[in-house]
Protein backbone atom coordinates (compact mmCIF):
# COMPACT_ATOMS: atom_id res chain seq x y z
CA UNK A 1 0.00 0.00 0.00
CA UNK A 2 1.11 3.57 -0.96
CA UNK A 3 -0.73 6.01 0.49
CA UNK A 4 -4.21 5.46 -0.38
CA UNK A 5 -2.76 3.49 -3.45
CA UNK A 6 -1.89 -0.31 -3.68
CA UNK A 7 1.01 -0.92 -5.67
CA UNK A 8 0.30 -4.26 -7.84
CA UNK A 9 3.08 -6.16 -10.05
CA UNK A 10 2.20 -8.86 -12.29
CA UNK A 11 3.04 -9.83 -15.80
CA UNK A 12 6.54 -8.26 -15.12
CA UNK A 13 5.26 -4.62 -14.80
CA UNK A 14 4.15 -2.12 -11.94
CA UNK A 15 1.48 -0.81 -11.70
CA UNK A 16 -0.89 1.31 -9.38
CA UNK A 17 -4.77 0.78 -8.19
CA UNK A 18 -6.93 2.02 -5.72
CA UNK A 19 -6.63 0.79 -2.13
CA UNK A 20 -10.47 0.34 -2.46
CA UNK A 21 -10.38 -1.82 -5.84
CA UNK A 22 -11.50 -5.48 -5.70
CA UNK A 23 -10.24 -8.28 -7.15
CA UNK A 24 -12.27 -10.13 -9.73
CA UNK A 25 -12.69 -13.29 -8.70
CA UNK A 26 -16.55 -13.47 -8.19
CA UNK A 27 -16.37 -14.42 -5.03
CA UNK A 28 -17.11 -11.15 -2.94
CA UNK A 29 -20.56 -9.76 -3.67
CA UNK A 30 -19.07 -6.20 -3.20
CA UNK A 31 -18.03 -6.38 -7.15
CA UNK A 32 -21.29 -5.40 -7.99
CA UNK A 33 -20.76 -2.31 -6.72
CA UNK A 34 -18.00 -1.48 -8.80
CA UNK A 35 -16.73 -0.48 -12.22
CA UNK A 36 -13.53 -1.06 -12.08
CA UNK A 37 -11.81 -4.73 -10.92
CA UNK A 38 -8.39 -6.10 -10.46
CA UNK A 39 -7.63 -8.59 -13.10
CA UNK A 40 -6.28 -11.69 -10.65
CA UNK A 41 -4.07 -13.09 -14.04
CA UNK A 42 -1.84 -10.37 -15.03
CA UNK A 43 -2.44 -6.90 -12.09
CA UNK A 44 -4.17 -5.12 -14.88
CA UNK A 45 -7.89 -2.90 -13.97
CA UNK A 46 -10.75 -3.77 -16.21
CA UNK A 47 -13.59 -1.86 -16.03
CA UNK A 48 -17.37 -3.59 -15.76
CA UNK A 49 -20.51 -2.99 -15.64
CA UNK A 50 -23.03 -4.35 -13.78
CA UNK A 51 -26.61 -4.68 -14.75
CA UNK A 52 -29.15 -6.81 -12.49
CA UNK A 53 -31.36 -9.32 -14.02
CA UNK A 54 -33.30 -9.77 -11.21
CA UNK A 55 -34.66 -12.33 -8.58
CA UNK A 56 -34.32 -15.88 -9.91
CA UNK A 57 -34.32 -19.59 -8.52
CA UNK A 58 -30.79 -21.92 -9.37
CA UNK A 59 -30.22 -25.36 -8.55
CA UNK A 60 -27.36 -25.27 -5.81
CA UNK A 61 -26.31 -28.76 -4.15
CA UNK A 62 -29.85 -30.95 -4.40
CA UNK A 63 -31.87 -27.98 -3.73
CA UNK A 64 -33.55 -25.00 -5.99
CA UNK A 65 -31.89 -22.22 -4.32
CA UNK A 66 -33.82 -18.68 -4.60
CA UNK A 67 -30.97 -15.91 -5.91
CA UNK A 68 -30.54 -12.78 -7.51
CA UNK A 69 -28.65 -13.03 -11.36
CA UNK A 70 -26.54 -10.17 -12.54
CA UNK A 71 -24.54 -9.92 -15.50
CA UNK A 72 -20.91 -8.23 -15.23
CA UNK A 73 -19.42 -6.95 -18.95
CA UNK A 74 -16.56 -5.44 -20.19
CA UNK A 75 -13.45 -6.43 -19.02
CA UNK A 76 -14.84 -9.44 -17.38
CA UNK A 77 -18.04 -11.26 -18.78
CA UNK A 78 -20.05 -13.58 -16.76
CA UNK A 79 -23.53 -13.74 -15.41
CA UNK A 80 -23.70 -14.79 -11.20
CA UNK A 81 -25.99 -15.57 -8.80
CA UNK A 82 -26.00 -14.80 -5.00
CA UNK A 83 -28.40 -16.21 -2.40
CA UNK A 84 -30.26 -13.96 0.00
CA UNK A 85 -26.74 -14.10 2.21
CA UNK A 86 -24.38 -13.07 -0.54
CA UNK A 87 -22.93 -16.42 -0.95
CA UNK A 88 -22.15 -17.18 -4.90
CA UNK A 89 -24.21 -20.02 -5.88
CA UNK A 90 -23.71 -20.14 -9.43
CA UNK A 91 -21.61 -18.60 -12.66
CA UNK A 92 -22.37 -19.06 -16.29
CA UNK A 93 -20.14 -17.52 -18.85
CA UNK A 94 -19.41 -18.55 -22.86
CA UNK A 95 -16.15 -20.77 -23.58
CA UNK A 96 -13.37 -19.66 -26.24
CA UNK A 97 -15.26 -22.36 -27.99
CA UNK A 98 -18.66 -20.81 -27.81
CA UNK A 99 -19.48 -23.55 -24.91
CA UNK A 100 -20.99 -22.66 -22.36
CA UNK A 101 -19.49 -23.11 -18.86
CA UNK A 102 -21.43 -23.30 -15.27
CA UNK A 103 -20.39 -23.47 -12.03
CA UNK A 104 -23.00 -24.71 -9.43
CA UNK A 105 -21.95 -24.86 -6.04
CA UNK A 106 -22.63 -28.19 -4.57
Amino acid sequence: MEGDHLRVAGDGAQRTAAATILPASLWNAGILRQQTLLNTLDGTQMRVSVQDKGDDTVRAGDANVPAHHFTISGGVNRDVWFDRSNRLVRVQFAAKDGSTIVYELR
